[in-house]
C-alpha cells in the first residue's frame, strides 16, 4: 500500500512515518504539512491511502480529502485523524475508509 502522510506538526508527521515504515505492506511515498500540499502530492504520487490531519493551515483535512477523492478516484481511501486536547494524536481507525465530513 502506497501511503501519503499529512500533518502540520513535524513531530507527529515524522512519528507516523517512522511507525508506518516498519509495516511490511506499507510504503510511505510522501509527506505534506498542509492540505494544499497534500492535494498537489496526491496528484503527483498517486497514493493508495492518505492519512490526513483534520486541522491544518491553508486547507483543512476535510477539504483536502474531498479534492483528492475528486482528482484521484483510484485512491482507495483517505482517513482523517483528530487531535484531542491538549494535542495528542488519536487515530480513529487502523482501517482505510473515506472520511469526507
Amino acid at each position: 500500500m502506497r501511503l501519503l502522510i499529512v500533518d502540520d506538526q513535524t513531530l507527529i508527521r515524522d512519528g507516523l512515518v517512522t511507525i508506518c515504515e516498519r509495516l511490511p505492506a506499507v510504503e510511505v511515498v510522501g509527506t505534506a504539512d498542509d492540505g494544499e500540499d497534500a492535494v498537489r502530492l496526491a496528484g503527483e504520487l498517486s497514493p493508495d491511502v492518505v492519512l490526513m490531519d483534520l486541522r491544518m493551515p491553508r486547507m483543512d483535512g476535510i477539504e483536502a480529502t474531498r479534492r483528492i477523492r475528486a482528482q484521484q478516484p483510484s485512491t482507495q481511501g483517505s482517513r482523517c485523524h483528530r487531535r484531542a486536547r491538549p494535542r495528542p494524536t488519536t487515530l480513529t481507525s487502523t482501517t482505510c475508509r473515506s472520511h469526507t465530513g
